[in-house]
């Protein structure tokens, strides 16, 4: 595809079926333009997949980008250029959802950023849950440890 010319989500899907556009800081698309509520299918699961947009263009109020099939760790949505606020100003946190959850965090690099999804509040409590069972099991061991830290 051109990575120079203007990428517009017109409604529908884009679906990348496993493959990539782009790497991280090499655009693959062009400027994205969103002008109707459309999806950005990453494809297959267990292929790390990467897209990079040359840039934010116009963003239709109250339309929204569906990102589906995305895997935290393996997939990678990019923008060229260093104005993240470009993006966040066009883009509400519910204007951008990854497989159904709304939000999303940027973050800057180079000359580009990500936009990755946020995890939903569940798989938090959870983590630190386990954290919390784990210390509370091994509170015995801990003891003991710091005691025979503490006597030396």
């Amino acid at each position: 595809m051109n990575n120079a010319a203007t990428f517009t989500l017109n409604g529908g899907t884009f679906n990348l079926g496993g493959t990539s556009e782009g790497a991280a800081g090499t655009t693959g698309l062009g400027t994205l333009l969103l002008t109707a509520n459309s999806k950005l299918d990453f494809g297959t699961a267990g292929a790390s997949n990467v897209v990079q947009f040359g840039g934010v263009g116009t963003h239709t109020v109250s339309t929204a980008m569906s990102v589906l099939s995305s895997e935290e760790s393996a997939d990678h949505l990019f923008f060229s250029g260093s104005d993240l606020t470009a993006y966040t100003n066009a883009f509400a946190q519910s204007d951008v959802s990854f497989n159904g959850m709304g939000g999303y965090a940027a973050v800057q690099f180079g000359g580009y950023f990500e936009i990755a999804p946020v995890p939903e509040p569940a798989t938090v409590f959870g983590a630190l849950g386990i954290i919390a069972f784990v210390g509370w099991r091994e509170r015995r061991r801990f003891t003991t440890l710091f005691r025979k830290t503490m006597a030396r």
